[in-house]
């Protein structure tokens, strides 16, 4: 059975990026209906992901949540949702991913870009990571809450949903705790000597953020004992570092073509907010990797959150009518670089996951 399901989830991974591959190549447009389908799949995928590495990470915090194990530091939610469910883990896989993939839909309907692209940008650099869990949930969440907002019409109802949403994703990760307050940095506006002093003064925070760490966040990092980084941390192989390093410098490349292609555009309000979300995220995310923290759990994590806005401006502005007639050399470098994310996921997959195939 685990063969089985390995064979699945990785068939089910690849065939959806080479069906929208497909689809981007030829310009073929599709219906509403058609994007509701391939959310389906995405949702089988990630409640069959075997191949993707928190799957029995996951299964594991299940058992330690029934027995009420004080080392489980999953948020109070989910333990209370995995004791009402008796520990079902197909039911709560089940559950976070459908409701994932509603707020991922909901953002689907309200970006105002080309949807084909968004969906194959998507699929290549979020979705194994989607199929990681609760993170994404609380991402998917925030996200959508600022879509909300920021809504080109202003409504009363959808600006309240929108700030209940970004409240509530920090009660299922802490990333949106952390998010709530860096909230208040996409009120800064980025020009050139900004950001060199802000790049001058990377060591200064370094230097106190590694006594900060060590004072005073230790705990709320689960940076000691058996929190769920400690327990969910990899060492991994050489050849996992390499595949690793490959993504990041992936995603670091993608952001910052994204910052300097729109650096002088004329944005719309969620554009503006979408574009200092990448800017400062990738910021904070190098400050963290620089950080005297055992692994780069932290630092990875911060780097995810990036991706959602990252995809919604690619997909607006650079990487777009993809035909045979209208080819950039951005595009052409995009999608080299789409090309090698998915080559090192596959890689990292058949061979050096940390799951084991049995």
């Amino acid at each position: 059975m685990p063969i089985l399901l390995y064979s699945y989830s990785w068939f089910i991974y690849n065939f959806v990026i080479l069906f929208l591959l497909f689809l981007v190549c030829v310009n073929k447009k599709i219906k509403k209906s058609s994007y509701f389908i391939i959310f389906v799949f995405f949702i089988i995928f990630s409640v069959y992901g075997y191949i993707t590495a928190d799957y029995n990470s996951y299964l594991e915090l299940m058992k330690m949540s029934k027995v009420n194990d004080p080392l489980v530091a999953l948020e109070p939610i989910y333990v209370w949702y995995i004791q009402l469910i008796s520990g079902n883990y197909f039911v709560f896989r089940l559950t976070l991913y459908i409701v994932s993939f509603i707020f991922l839909w909901g953002i689907f309907q309200y970006v105002r870009c080309y949807k084909l692209y968004f969906l194959i940008l998507y699929s290549v650099i979020l979705l194994y990571d989607m199929a990681g869990g609760r993170q994404m949930l609380s991402i998917c969440m925030m996200f959508l809450g600022l879509f909300l907002i920021l809504y080109e019409k202003i409504q009363l109802k959808k600006i309240l949903f929108g700030l209940l949403l970004l409240i509530s994703s920090s009660f299922f990760h802490k990333t949106g705790i952390y998010m709530l307050l860096f909230l208040l940095l996409l009120i800064m506006n980025i020009n050139t000597k900004k950001i060199l002093l802000l790049v001058c003064v990377i060591p200064v925070f370094v230097y106190f953020g590694n006594i900060l760490i060590e004072e005073y966040l230790s705990d709320l990092l689960e940076l000691e004992g058996g929190g769920y980084l400690m327990k969910e941390a990899q060492e991994g192989s050489f050849w996992w570092v390499v595949i690793m390093y490959i993504q990041v410098v992936v995603l670091y490349v993608l952001s910052f073509i994204v910052l300097y292609t729109l650096r002088k555009n004329i944005l719309t309000c969620i554009d503006k907010v979408m574009y200092r979300f990448v800017f400062w995220i990738i910021y904070v995310s190098t400050i963290f990797y620089f950080l005297n923290i055992e692994n780069n759990d932290i630092f990875l994590r911060w780097l995810n959150v990036v991706k959602i806005p990252m995809i919604y401006l690619l997909s607006k502005y650079v990487f777009n009518r993809f035909t045979y007639s209208c080819i950039s050399m951005t595009n052409c470098f995009v999608l080299f670089l789409l090309f090698a994310f998915w080559f090192s996921t596959n890689i990292y997959i058949i061979g050096v996951s940390h799951i084991n195939v049995k």
